[in-house]
């Protein structure tokens, strides 16, 4: 999910964003969020329905263990081939539940601002500020 939603902003949004915007990136999302709470689930809205098949949320989704294969020399890659086969079926059972939870708006599974000292660091960052 959280691979998906990285390739929703970085290569379907931000990089259309322009250049005053991207110099200020954190004042840009924070003013979008506050303006329209709802941007980024209805961005990912749209990319669900622009994906034909769940096996395909982000560009190489499941090639990429196999390309990686290919900078290996013969012994290595017969070596590392299982691997890239599991890693290939998780991924595929993986995306099949991210597009599920996707598809039924489900993009709370972030951790709260109180978990990992997220709070603090924003108190400190706003004490910083001002």
């Amino acid at each position: 999910m959280g691979q998906t939603i990285v390739h929703v902003l970085v290569d379907n949004y931000l990089n259309k964003l322009p250049t005053a915007q991207r110099m200020k990136l954190a004042d840009t999302l924070s003013e979008k969020e506050h303006s329209d709470p709802n941007w980024l689930k209805r961005l990912i809205s749209e990319h669900l329905q622009r994906t034909r098949f769940w096996w395909r949320l982000y560009p190489g989704q499941l090639s990429h263990r196999f390309k990686r294969l290919a900078h290996l020399s013969w012994v290595k890659r017969i070596v590392c081939f299982p691997t890239a086969l599991a890693g290939f079926f998780v991924a595929l059972v993986s995306s099949f539940m991210a597009y599920t939870s996707l598809k039924k708006g489900a993009t709370d599974y972030w951790p709260r601002a109180e978990r990992g000292r997220l709070k603090e660091f924003e108190l400190e960052r706003a004490a910083s500020d001002a």
